[in-house]
């Protein structure tokens, strides 16, 4: 019965999914971007954007889960994507979630089918797993449902649905912490064993953050529950929580290795984006009093996605209630705990400040803001412990009264603060926090009065939460026709026909060129390698000491000498007329009007300019200057290297001089990508030389001339170099990294373990 209930929320949740519509942004991509934008995809005016703050569904997410996906089914191992940032890995992405279960879904249908089943799965899984939850603390069926319903379609689940991982990953709390009670309480090895598996699958969820602060709750229960004197106790969950880390090394190792060289050393996220700002609390009972960017009319700091510690103002009144009724238990002060637990983590204030200093939370590019699940998770217990006590224990009336007022005074000063600020935004948004609030108090006056049926009650005060958050949710959220998922265009049909680097320019955004099999040294992801940030800053600023600015990895120099050496061969550019606006009768930037910029083509509002002194994707030098690593930027930037005949390496036992009576530019070897880990060179050169690949410069990369292992020097600061000897030859260059091998290694060493502890007689 319990299922066929949450199955029919899902349902009602993704009825649009019914009527042939994606749970996923495509509007942003044909209603926000060129070359899209310059069709009306069956529209009379063009395609309406609902939330463009999801963009990074549509522009990171989607299109490379979609890459390793495609991959797969042509039998590779995705392990790099050779698409943006000059390479970087792929495997190795968290975000993609390669390893979770529910990718099998991609082995049986479409990819934008397995991705809506996806997005549906994890308000599901979180419903199951916080049920049972609930009915581990002894609640009752109708309670459990309402806390369930909390925290499945709460404020952080429904802002993250579609980017489909944070929103699985917060799902595993509320197991996690059954599972810990049961081994205080029981001790029994198969919840230990239990718990090794949930935290492997959190982290296959795609988000380590929330493991993190998933093991902040964790930790906080076992202080309380067992006091500080005891912890010691604990030894046992700890090292279960290990074995299910371990388990999935294979997942961690590559990552973090990434993660360990990436730009996130250097990257700073803006204050306020970091934290959530203190005046964001009122998103606890009125998500959109500062507007939404849904709407277009949002006014307040930092973004809309700062509403996700919304769990419902119906939720609210409850856990007031169910605070009130258990602060003198274990339950109540863990719940509360919890709540300022979180909030001095998000908040801003020297404490946290020295938190996030210590690089607990994913050093300073990475926003505490995501430990909302765990305010979400407390305040829908408590939800439900209110409407237990509430229905079921007949607690009198002035305890619900109390809550109630509590929730009409914050609306009342909410209200008169929005009227003398004439805050017209909030004024309209609190319309329909007043109708619940208002639906809600009448409802428990006249079940105290007229002694309605508890069940009755139960189910009312469900459905104002469920049309509550409901109409939260898909005001949030966008569904979309298939046709707009990145449709061909025109100028996208000639650059599929015409092989060599792309750069979106200031017409095609970053990644949106992923889903028509397009290379670029550009990029946006939260993790790349720094090596590259590095150079796109350098490349940009023309100076050495130019810091990566964030995950955004876009060229904007194009008359820099660094940019040719991205073997960058197309450049997109829109026309503007005088007041710089787009137009098809216009003229493009002045940054694009460069000598060596040629037109090739253009389709209305966009220009594709050629790069006629881009590098080939793999060159021979005949002279190798070897310097240390502080010395190269500078070099690649002076006049009097000429860069072509000349490769800066690093760390090199190469010595090549120059043979004036040779000259290799007539000798330029051919590349072949003959799988996403593997390109092939063939080269010939009458002379011995250095293989120049624009391949970005990372560990696991092996060469091989003629199947004989050489090596790969770190050369003209973010690529490939290798000697060879003069001749022709077959150079082969594979990633193997090997933090995946050690990770494999590893992993299945954990697995042996835990199933030896499975089968191990309990007693012996």
């Amino acid at each position: 019965m319990i299922l066929i209930v949450f199955i029919g929320l899902i349902l009602l949740f993704f009825y649009q999914v019914f009527l042939g519509l994606l749970p996923i942004p495509a509007d942003i991509i044909a209603g926000g971007y060129y070359p899209w934008l310059d069709y009306k995809w069956g529209y009379s005016v063009g395609v309406p954007v609902k939330n463009p703050m999801m963009s990074d569904v549509i522009s990171v997410i989607y299109p490379i889960k979609a890459l390793a996906v495609d991959l797969i089914r042509q039998n590779q191992l995705p392990l790099w994507n050779s698409q943006m940032f000059l390479g970087y890995p792929l495997f190795a992405n968290f975000q993609i979630a390669l390893l979770f279960p529910t990718m099998l879904f991609y082995l049986f249908f479409s990819i934008p089918i397995a991705w809506t089943l996806q997005v549906m799965f994890q308000p599901f899984l979180a419903l199951i797993l916080m049920y049972l939850f609930l009915r581990h603390l002894k609640l009752n069926q109708i309670p459990a449902i309402l806390g369930s319903i909390s925290y499945a379609f709460g404020g952080f689940g429904l802002v993250y649905l579609e980017w489909n991982t944070l929103t699985l990953a917060s799902a595993f709390l509320p197991l996690l912490l059954l599972l810990v009670d049961k081994i205080v309480t029981e001790g029994r090895k198969k919840w230990l064993v239990l718990l090794s598996f949930t935290v492997a699958l959190q982290l296959l969820a795609g988000y380590p953050q929330i493991v993190v602060f998933s093991m902040v709750a964790v930790a906080l229960f076992l202080v309380l529950r067992l006091g500080l004197s005891k912890l010691l106790q604990a030894w046992k969950i700890i090292l279960f929580l290990f074995l299910g880390v371990g388990l999935v090394s294979i997942f961690l190792f590559p990552g973090f290795e990434q993660f360990l060289i990436s730009q996130r050393r250097v990257e700073k996220l803006d204050f306020d984006l970091m934290y959530l700002p203190w005046q964001n609390l009122i998103n606890l009972i009125v998500p959109d009093y500062f507007g939404s960017d849904a709407t277009g009319n949002f006014w307040g700091k930092g973004n809309s996605l700062s509403v996700l510690v919304y769990s419902g103002l119906i939720s609210s009144m409850l856990a007031l209630g169910g605070f009130w009724q258990s602060k003198n238990r274990f339950w109540g002060k863990y719940f509360l705990g919890l709540i300022i637990l979180s909030l001095i983590i998000m908040l801003p204030s020297p404490i946290s400040a020295f938190l996030q200093s210590l690089g607990l939370w994913g050093g300073s590019g990475a926003s505490v803001t995501r430990a909302a699940f765990m305010v979400n998770f407390a305040l829908s217990s408590l939800a439900a412990f209110g409407l237990e006590y509430l229905i079921l224990k007949k607690i009198s009336k002035n305890t619900t009264l109390h809550a109630a007022l509590v929730i009409f005074g914050l609306l009342v000063l909410l209200t008169i603060v929005a009227w003398l600020l004439n805050f017209k935004v909030a004024l309209r948004n609190l319309i329909l926090p007043w109708f619940l609030s208002l639906s809600l108090l009448l409802t428990l006056i006249f079940a105290i009065k007229f002694q309605i049926k508890k069940r009755l009650i139960q189910l009312i005060i469900i459905s104002f939460l469920v049309v509550e958050l409901f109409h939260f949710g898909w005001k949030f959220n966008s569904f979309s026709d298939a046709k707009l998922l990145y449709p061909d265009t025109d100028i996208t049909n000639f650059l599929k026909n015409h092989p060599g680097r792309i750069d979106g320019g200031d017409a095609i955004p970053a990644n949106m060129w992923l889903p028509f099999n397009l290379e670029s040294a550009s990029g946006y992801d939260a993790v790349y390698p720094f090596r590259t940030a590095k150079f796109i800053a350098v490349v940009n600023s023309l100076r050495s000491d130019a810091v990566p600015s964030n995950r955004f990895g876009t060229i904007n120099n194009y008359n820099s000498p660094l940019f040719d050496l991205t073997g960058t061969k197309y450049i997109l550019a829109l026309k503007r007329d005088s007041n710089k606006s787009v137009s098809k009768t216009g003229i493009v930037d002045t940054k694009f009007q460069l000598p060596k910029l040629h037109k090739v083509y253009e389709y209305k509002s966009v220009v594709i300019l050629e790069n006629t002194q881009a590098f080939p994707q793999a060159f021979l030098v005949p002279e190798v200057l070897n310097q240390p690593q502080d010395q190269v930027l500078t070099s690649l930037l002076s006049n009097q290297i000429d860069l072509r005949k000349v490769a800066v390496a690093e760390q090199s036992n190469v010595s090549l001089k120059p043979d004036d009576k040779v000259d290799l530019k007539n000798f330029t070897p051919t590349l072949q990508q003959i799988a996403n880990n593997h390109l092939q060179v063939q080269a010939s050169s009458p002379i011995d030389s250095f293989l120049v690949v624009l391949n970005s410069y990372y560990p696991g990369w092996k060469a091989q001339i003629d199947n004989q292992p050489t090596s790969i020097y770190k050369t003209n600061y973010a690529f490939q170099g290798i000697f060879l000897p003069k001749g022709q030859h077959n150079v082969d260059l594979i990633y193997e990294p090997v933090s995946l091998k050690l990770g494999s290694f590893l992993s299945a060493g954990f697995l042996i373990l835990l199933l030896a502890i499975i089968t191990w007689p309990s007693k012996r």
